[in-house]
């Protein structure tokens, strides 16, 4: 009988027991929910904002050298993470900050803006006048020599005249046969027409007596300037080279000539008629071939001594 009304206390206990575990139930959840909401709602801005505010990509106001830390590895957070690091109680993120702060820091330079220093350097451009320009190039070079002037006389051409330079014995007796001189001059005589020779390379090179009137129907007026061929014989110009000097010389002479100074300041020669030209007959030892321009006259002597100072010399050249 005793024993019986212990069983019935029994479990009229443990049913007491689960009605007082169902009525609560329902309370123990919604206090879990409001002490949850509480959590979120009082954890500081700080921490809430800590994540966000990495993320944002920092301004460079300034291109001075900053130091910039390493970006941390992102990873998922869960809310029970959230609210052990709104309470101070994450022990993990602690470790990670503690190593981001050992981590040495390595600085980097921003590029500073690339500046135009060709527009400084450059020099502009300076536009030369095409004048200027052909005036430049058609400057002769310093080490070129000047072409000399070219005269045509009848079917030869010559260079124009110059001044002779005379030619010593010592000279004359090592070059004389080469340059087709037959006489030498006398120690301390000065030799023009040698030196003429010498000038053009040859005696084969001075004009012969048919030249020289040619050139004078160009510098006269009149063009009857000849020797007839039958009357040559007369005139040792045109005779071979006599080793023996003729007592009597042979001349001729053109006359009421009119000079053209125009046409003789062409040929670089003297407005004014008074010179001669050397020829290239070798009379004797002691004459040469020349013939004399004046104003109004025309001469040509046999006897010209080879001594005469201040004769022209024209050599024959190729016609260009």
């Amino acid at each position: 009988m005793l024993q019986n009304n212990y069983g019935r206390l029994a479990i009229i206990s443990v049913f007491i027991i689960v009605v007082i575990i169902l009525m609560l139930a329902p309370g123990m959840n919604s206090s879990k929910k409001e002490e949850k909401e509480m959590n979120f709602t009082s954890m500081p801005k700080d921490s809430i904002s800590k994540n966000t505010e990495a993320a944002a990509p920092e301004t460079i106001v300034e291109q001075t050298p900053v130091q910039q830390a390493p970006a941390k590895k992102e990873r998922l957070i869960s809310p029970e993470e959230q609210m052990l690091n709104a309470w101070g109680m994450n022990k993990q993120e602690e470790n990670e900050t503690a190593e981001s702060e050992d981590t040495p820091v390595q600085e980097s330079f921003i590029p500073a803006e690339q500046v135009n220093t060709q527009s400084r350097n450059t020099l502009s451009p300076v536009e030369i006048p095409e004048s200027a320009l052909d005036n430049i190039l058609e400057q002769p070079k310093a080490d070129s020599k000047p072409k000399k002037k070219i005269i045509k006389v009848g079917s030869k051409c010559f260079s124009a005249p110059e001044k002779t330079v005379f030619m010593l014995k010592q000279e004359c007796d090592t070059t004389g046969i080469r340059f087709g001189i037959h006489s030498c001059p006398a120690s301390g005589v000065k030799d023009e027409w040698a030196g003429a020779v010498r000038t053009c390379g040859g005696v084969d090179r001075l004009p012969d007596m048919d030249d020289l009137l040619a050139l004078g129907r160009m510098l006269y007026s009149n063009t009857n300037i000849y020797i007839a061929e039958k009357d040559r014989h007369l005139f040792r110009a045109y005779r071979k080279y006599s080793q023996t000097v003729a007592n009597v010389s042979d001349n001729m002479n053109f006359n009421d000539l009119s000079y053209k100074p125009s046409a003789a300041v062409s040929m670089n020669l003297p407005p004014t008629a008074d010179f001669s030209i050397w020829g290239r007959t070798e009379i004797n030892p002691e004459h040469a071939l020349a013939v004399t321009f004046k104003m109004n006259a025309m001469t040509y002597q046999s006897d010209t001594p080879k001594t005469s100072e201040n004769f022209y010399t024209m050599c024959q050249v190729e016609c260009e």
